[in-house]
């Protein structure tokens, strides 16, 4: 869902339902220095995740 997001925030792709609201952030194309600021979140999310992955199985 990352990578989809990023495709999505450089133009290349949409979401569809239920995550269409998403589509929004599109805009940020427009600006490639922004498109950096807009994913940073959702990288620091998959990492999160992969932290508690890593976690459950010690």
């Amino acid at each position: 869902m990352v990578e989809q997001f990023r495709e999505m925030v450089a133009a290349h792709s949409q979401f569809e339902p239920p995550l269409e609201k998403l589509n929004i952030m599109q805009g940020v194309s427009q600006y490639p220095m922004r498109v950096k600021c807009v994913t940073l979140a959702w990288y620091t999310f998959k990492a999160a995740l992969g932290a508690v992955e890593t976690r459950a199985y010690l």
